[in-house]
C-alpha cells in the first residue's frame, strides 16, 4: 500500500542541521504515526514520502520554509523577569512553555537585562535547513475511530494491546 491522503503512515526518521548534528530522530525510540494529508507533520517530509511503500527509504533536505519556517525576528519580546517567577535560575538559552493563540509553544530565553528578560518565540529550528532521512515503516487505512478523532494511533499504543 502506498502513501497517500487520509492513510495512517509511520515513519521512522532522523534530523540533521547543516553541521551533521542530530536534532531529532525516532531510532531506536518509537517511530512516528500520522493520517497523511492533514498538515501533522512537516510539509517537507510529507510532499517527499507521497506515493512511497513500507520499507521505502528517502534522503531529503528541507528548506527551513518547509520545515518550521523562517526567523521571524518580531518574535523576539522583552518580559520583566518576574514572569519567570519559581524558576531557580533564569539563563540564556533556557526554554520554557509559553501560552499562545493557537496552544502552547516553546520560547528561548535569548539575554538578561537587569530586572528584564529577552525571549524569542520562534521555534528553536526556524530558519534552519534539515538534513532527513525517512524510513516508511507502514502504511495502511486508519481505524473508525482514527477517522473520528483525526489523529493517529502511535505504534505504542497498539504494542500495549
Amino acid at each position: 500500500m502506498d502513501i497517500r491522503k487520509n492513510r495512517v503512515v509511520t515513519l521512522h526518521y532522523t534530523l540533521r542541521d547543516d553541521n551533521d548534528m542530530v536534532l531529532e530522530t525516532t531510532l531506536e525510540k518509537i517511530p512516528l504515526s500520522y493520517i497523511h494529508g492533514h498538515e501533522q507533520i512537516l510539509s517537507g517530509i510529507e510532499e517527499v514520502v507521497q506515493g512511497k511503500k513500507p520499507g521505502d527509504h528517502i534522503t531529503t533536505v528541507i528548506p527551513s520554509d518547509q520545515a518550521y519556517g523562517e526567523r521571524d525576528e518580531s518574535l523576539t519580546s522583552v518580559l520583566p523577569a518576574a514572569v519567570f517567577q519559581g524558576a531557580d535560575e533564569i539563563k540564556p538559552g533556557m526554554r520554557f512553555e509559553m501560552p499562545h493563540d493557537e496552544g502552547i509553544h516553546i520560547a528561548t530565553v535569548v539575554e538578561l537585562m537587569g530586572r528584564d528578560v529577552r525571549i524569542d518565540n520562534n521555534h528553536p529550528l526556524a530558519g534552519k535547513t534539515l538534513h532527513a532521512e525517512i524510513e516508511v515503516v507502514d502504511v495502511r487505512e486508519p481505524t473508525d475511530e482514527e477517522r473520528e478523532s483525526g489523529e493517529a494511533r502511535q505504534m505504542y499504543e497498539l504494542i500495549d494491546e
